[in-house]
């Protein structure tokens, strides 16, 4: 499995909101089994929240705010280039 699964993950869940497993799967262009072990490993870690009666998926906040931050750090770095 490539690591750039992993990031569509991520970036699929980067809105905050609740998303299923299909959903996600779906985004990630991944089968079912394949996303429930990234969603295991990334809740083992506390990555991710799961919400055991709806099924759903959502990033953790401190998750969250991490990707945020690095986000703006890359968009900061490239501006900078840009601009030199």
């Amino acid at each position: 499995m490539k690591i750039g699964k992993v990031d569509a993950l991520f970036e699929g869940l980067r809105d905050g909101k609740w998303h299923s497993l299909n959903e996600i799967a779906r985004k990630t262009d991944l089968d079912e089994e394949k996303t429930k072990l990234i969603i295991a490993f990334l809740e083992e870690f506390n990555f991710i929240q799961i919400n055991t009666e709806n099924k759903k998926i959502k990033l953790d906040a401190l998750t969250h705010r991490f990707l945020e931050k690095i986000e703006k750090h890359e968009t900061d770095t490239r501006y900078q280039e840009i601009t030199a």
